[in-house]
């Protein structure tokens, strides 16, 4: 990602096509990204685009997943979570 807005809607509409949601919108429903590392590129991406929040898997929160319509989780990020959720066990 090259921190550019448009570059960042393109990829997420074609993401959120995949969700087979017709009531989902990028611009209307939140939309939660869980990410391993925040990068500046990804963070400048996305600032401008009203209700996405990205959120690093390590502080990841139960209030940030129930506010969100819908969530996309990197596969480093799922790794980040799974490891996070064997030690607090």
């Amino acid at each position: 990602m090259s921190g550019k807005t448009k570059e960042a809607v393109e990829l997420l509409e074609k993401i959120v096509k995949k969700f087979n949601d017709e009531k989902f919108s990028l611009t209307e429903s939140k939309l939660l990204i869980v990410v391993d590392q925040k990068s500046d590129k990804m963070q400048r991406a996305v600032k401008n685009i009203p209700n996405i929040t990205v959120l690093t898997a390590r502080i990841l929160n139960t209030l940030a997943v129930v506010k969100a319509h819908k969530i996309i989780v990197t596969s480093k990020a799922l790794e980040v979570l799974e490891k996070r959720a064997k030690s607090e066990k």
